[in-house]
């Protein structure tokens, strides 16, 4: 399968995009980093977490993505409901959208959470030394 990659990403203002007020009710479930080392400094360019409620019936995920560069970022939200896929791929693809960053392919259910975030990093830090994504 070839690599991820960004067709699309639009620069908003945080005030463009913001995360549902009601999402402090909920626990933070995994985090997601990615990570660009250019000429010696680490830039921390990407930030997803996903999130689900605290009651014991819950089903949804949701997931935020926080993507930076410099002065420009953009933020997005997303949840997956429903059995039988992977709910977290499909929460970061939805946030994604929600961001307006376009992946060559969708990850809705794929369990490719760690192949986007290298995607965006890799797209914003073309000339990165190296790419970390942390997930956990």
């Amino acid at each position: 399968m070839e690599d991820l990659t960004i067709t699309s990403l639009k620069e908003t203002s945080i005030l463009d995009n913001q995360t549902p007020t009601t999402w402090h009710k909920r626990e933070c479930i995994e985090r997601g980093d990615g990570f660009a080392v250019i000429d010696g400094k680490i830039e921390h360019p990407i930030r997803v977490r996903w999130i689900m409620g605290r009651s014991k019936n819950t089903q949804n995920v949701y997931c935020t993505v926080s993507i930076s560069k410099g002065p420009s970022s953009t933020h997005g939200h997303g949840v997956a409901k429903g059995y039988g896929y992977d709910k977290k791929s499909a929460a970061l693809d939805s946030a994604l959208r929600s961001a307006s960053v376009e992946l060559s392919r969708s990850i809705s259910g794929t369990g490719e959470s760690r192949q986007a975030i290298k995607a965006i990093v890799k797209h914003l830090y073309p000339t990165a030394t190296d790419i970390v994504t942390v997930i956990g």
